[in-house]
C-alpha cells in the first residue's frame, strides 16, 4: 500500500482518536509527547512533515494499557509488541492498521518511568537500558534480516550475529522490562522515556507532566504536558518557530508493507 502524508495523518488521527476514548474511558493517563505534542501546540493537529504520533503511558498503568487495548481495539487496529511479534525491535509498544507492519503508519507508545534524583544513577540507568535496547534491535535484525541484508551493512550485522549468538532474546526482553519498572513512576520527582531517543535528555521534573492540559489536536481532545511550555522548550528551544526550510521535507509518497508473519 502506497499513501501521502495527507492519508497517513488522517488514518492516525482516526487511530488517536479510538487511543484516546479507550484511555479515557478506563482511566488512563497518557500524554502526548515529544513533535506530537508540539504539533498540538504549534499546529494543532500533525507537524505536517511528520508521519507518526507519540504517546507517553506511566509504567505503573502499562499492564492496564495493554489488557485494555488488547481487548477492546475494533478490529481493524492492533497492539503490536514483542509479545506478539517476535520479530518486533522497538523497546516499546505500538498501535498499527491490522495487516499492515507497525514501521511507517503507527502511534507509539512510550513507557514513561521514574528515575533517581541521583546524576550518576540516571546515567548509570540509562547507559544500560541503551545497550540493552541495541542489544534487542540487533539479534533481532542479525537473526531475522541478515539474509537481505548486502554489501557493508551485511557485514556489519554479521558481527552482531556472532556477538549475539549465545544470548537469548527473551533474557534481553526480560532486562528491557526490569529497567522500565525499576522505579515507580508515581514515587518519583524525575522521570524519563527509557526507549526514547534524547539520551539524558529524557530526563525531566515529573511536574513537566502534572495533570496534563486538554487542547485540541486534529479536532480531537488530547492532553499534553501541564507545563507544555518547559517541556517543549526543553527538547526544542525556540518551538514556536519553524525549522529551516531544508529540515520540513515532506514525503510524496510512503510504502506500507503488509504484514507476512
Amino acid at each position: 500500500m502506497i499513501l501521502n502524508i495527507a492519508e497517513v495523518h488522517k488514518i492516525e488521527s482516526e487511530m488517536l482518536k479510538v487511543t484516546v476514548d479507550l484511555c479515557n474511558k478506563h482511566n488512563i493517563k497518557y500524554f502526548m509527547a515529544y513533535g506530537s505534542a508540539l504539533g498540538a501546540v504549534r499546529h494543532q493537529g500533525p507537524i505536517p512533515w511528520d508521519h507518526d504520533v507519540d504517546l507517553v503511558i506511566t509504567n505503573d498503568q502499562m499492564d492496564l494499557f495493554l489488557k485494555v487495548f488488547r481487548e477492546e481495539l475494533p478490529e481493524k487496529y492492533y497492539m503490536d509488541y514483542y509479545d506478539i511479534n517476535k520479530y518486533y525491535t522497538p523497546s516499546f509498544p505500538r498501535i498499527g492498521l491490522k495487516g499492515y507492519v507497525t514501521s511507517v503508519v503507527h502511534i507509539d507508545i512510550f513507557i514513561l518511568t521514574g528515575i533517581s534524583e541521583n546524576k550518576e544513577e540516571q546515567k548509570k540507568l540509562k547507559t544500560r537500558m541503551n545497550i540493552f535496547r541495541k542489544m534487542n534491535r540487533y539479534k533481532i535484525a542479525s537473526d531475522v534480516y541478515f539474509q537481505d541484508l548486502k554489501g557493508k551493512k551485511r557485514i556489519k550485522f554479521l558481527f552482531y550475529k556472532i556477538l549475539f549468538m549465545p544470548i537469548n532474546i527473551n533474557w534481553i526482553r526480560k532486562k528491557l522490562n526490569s529497567y522500565y519498572r525499576a522505579m515507580p513512576y508515581k514515587n518519583s520527582k524525575f522521570v524519563t522515556n527509557p526507549g526514547g531517543g534524547y539520551g539524558l535528555k529524557e530526563i525531566v521534573p515529573k511536574d513537566y507532566y502534572g495533570d496534563g492540559l486538554i487542547v485540541k489536536y486534529d479536532n480531537i481532545e488530547v492532553r499534553i504536558p501541564e507545563k507544555y511550555d518547559l517541556y517543549l522548550k526543553h527538547f526544542y528551544g525556540d518551538y514556536m518557530t519553524f525549522p529551516p526550510e531544508k529540515d520540513r521535507k515532506i514525503k510524496e509518497s510512503l510504502i506500507i508493507q503488509e504484514l507476512t508473519i
